[in-house]
């Protein structure tokens, strides 16, 4: 039999690192926005107006098996009605990614059955949001069967792509994959990069300020040079990130890509290496240096470089037209929410089906350049009152 415990306070949680990532690494869903480091930074910018809810599961002996890396907090829908929600810690404005339950392998629907029990009983919520479960999650399999859950009610919200390549052993093994035009154009760019403007591949395994201040502001300027506002508009966010920098340095996971021209970095690639995947979490470059691409070729030297370090996977965490050109494999991610009442689940379609509406007539009603600065000023508002971003 388990025995469930909750976790309700910061010095709590800061004392569970050790335990949570020995946990992590031997559970089927250990990803790199499940480790302490992750969690707690976000915890520490951006948890103000949640309530801790972690739940821990022990074994007979005492052994930790799972977590549940939780919160609670109110949301508004449509300004008006206000929901008790439960959301893994994480879950906003930092695009975490395969956000789930740590349990300890084979022990997945025994554990997940002991929290959704304790959820149950508690009765303290209306609302449970889970953001981009991985497909092949235990816990979607345990929601979608009726045997196994017969007092919850759930609805996906939302289901998207994320694209990744399984790295060979050899870069010359992947190149031979990729088609004829990339393979050329892949020679043809560096080829003019390394040689006619003594252009240079460097990368960063720690945490600096000229690398960080590089990165920021490599990522800024291609957002504001297409029109939008950039992540690291948000000073929430670049502190997140600059307590994420000096926490994965400590575990040797940061890394930073950079394409170097005249002594001055013009593209980057900012992301980490857990376990056996290198994570490939942001992008810039300087919109002065497009026409020379840059980015595509700084993205065909960070491939070279984790095969030749032994990855044995590039996540791209996303979607989106250019990175299909890399020999991609697809994954989903499944957001859901999750009620024991009926009505609770059904207010929440339908409020989640208006928005949608208004969204969409909005976005047809209005000029895209227009549409685009009203969306920056949403998320200059947002940012000025931290409210959470998606």
């Amino acid at each position: 039999m388990l025995k469930i415990s909750e976790v309700k306070t910061t010095e709590e949680f800061l004392l569970l690192e050790k335990d949570w990532n020995n946990l992590l690494s031997r559970s089927s869903s250990d990803t790199v926005f499940l480790t302490w480091e992750w969690l707690f930074s976000w915890w520490e910018i951006y948890g103000q107006k949640s309530v801790l809810r972690i739940l821990l599961a022990k074994d007979d002996k005492g052994s930790l098996v799972g977590i549940a890396p939780c919160m609670i907090r109110h949301q508004r829908l449509i300004g008006f009605v206000r929901l008790r929600v439960i959301q893994f810690i994480g879950c906003h404005s930092v695009a975490s990614e395969y956000l789930d339950f740590i349990c300890l392998k084979g022990w997945e629907e025994k554990i997940a059955n002991s929290f959704f029990a304790f959820f149950i009983n508690s009765r303290d919520w209306d609302l449970l949001f889970f953001y981009r479960l991985p497909e092949t999650s235990a816990t979607i399999g345990f929601l979608n069967d009726d045997k196994k859950n017969s007092k919850l009610y759930s609805l996906t919200t939302r289901l998207e792509d994320s694209l990744y390549i399984s790295l060979p052993q050899s870069w010359n093994d992947y190149f031979l994959t990729l088609s004829q035009n990339t393979r050329h154009n892949i020679r043809r760019y560096r080829k003019r990069i390394e040689e006619t403007m003594e252009g240079t591949f460097t990368e960063r395994h720690s945490f600096g300020d000229r690398s960080m201040t590089d990165m920021i502001s490599l990522h800024q300027v291609r957002m504001e040079n297409i029109g939008r506002l950039g992540s690291f508009a948000s000073h929430q966010f670049v502190r997140f990130h600059q307590s994420i920098a000096k926490r994965f340095t400590n575990q040797g996971w940061l890394r930073m890509f950079f394409l170097e021209i005249n002594d001055k970095n013009v593209a980057v690639r900012y992301g980490y290496n857990y376990g056996s995947k290198f994570y490939d979490y942001s992008t810039g470059f300087d919109p002065e240096h497009e026409k020379y691409y840059v980015g595509f070729v700084l993205l065909g030297y960070c491939i070279e470089k984790c095969i030749k370090e032994g990855i044995k996977e590039f996540d791209f965490l996303g979607e989106g037209s250019y990175k299909e050109r890399w020999n991609v494999m697809n994954r989903k991610k499944r957001s859901m929410v999750v009620s024991c009442s009926r009505h609770n689940l059904n207010l929440y379609r339908g409020v989640e089906a208006t928005e949608r509406l208004l969204a969409s007539q909005i976005k047809n009603l209005i000029p895209k350049r227009f549409y685009q600065k009203l969306r920056n000023l949403k998320q200059r508002i947002m940012i000025r009152f931290n409210k959470p971003l998606r």
